[in-house]
């Protein structure tokens, strides 16, 4: 394995991704930095590139600084504006809405035994997820209700980093891994 190319994104991680190639296998892969997934324009978890919590001067994890700040805002009652860059439009705030909801396991698509293996995943209590009222999150919710119910469930983390191995089981990206440089293999981001 080696390092077959460096791409430089105009958006997302602030530094270059690594594309390794399998001499073996023939094949290539993009490996993104710690607290990002394929395609994310803004980290999902709150880590630094040594994977370590990121935290506010308060203490509390750096959550707003991840796609979970479109959350964060709508439960507060702000809306992005239509247009801009900082944080980012309207519609990317939609979007973010849309993508965290799935990932908590508070969408009405997602079936008893998938929320259990997110619960799982997450380190928290079914009953947490099961007391959340999904209906909300779709179409007759408002974005501030949205919200509140995504950062009722951010509110009960404590290793961001589950985030990760949470999207694998609610099937938005595939299995989450770190290399260890070290022992020269994959292993599990926690």
């Amino acid at each position: 394995m080696g390092v077959h190319d460096r791409r430089v994104r105009k958006s997302g991680p602030a530094i270059a991704l690594v594309v390794a190639r399998c001499r073996t296998h023939a094949v290539a892969f993009t490996i993104y930095p710690p607290g990002y997934v394929p395609y994310g324009r803004a980290p999902t978890v709150p880590v630094d590139l040594a994977g370590r919590p990121v935290r506010t001067p308060s203490g509390s994890l750096s959550w707003p600084a991840t796609i979970f700040g479109a959350a964060i805002d709508a439960a507060a009652g702000r809306r992005w504006p239509l247009e801009g860059t900082e944080p980012g439009a309207r519609r990317t705030q939609g979007r973010r809405l849309a993508l965290t909801a799935p990932l908590l396991g508070l969408c009405l698509a997602t079936d008893e035994r998938t929320r259990e293996r997110i619960a799982s995943s997450l380190s928290i209590p079914l009953l947490a997820l099961r007391q959340v009222p999904r209906a909300s999150l779709h179409a007759g919710g408002s974005w501030s209700e949205r919200g509140q119910m995504i950062t009722s469930v951010l509110a009960l983390l404590r290793e961001p980093r589950r985030v990760l191995a949470a999207g694998e089981v609610a099937g938005l990206w595939g299995r989450p891994s770190r290399w260890d440089p070290g022992g020269q293999a994959l292993r599990r981001p926690f």
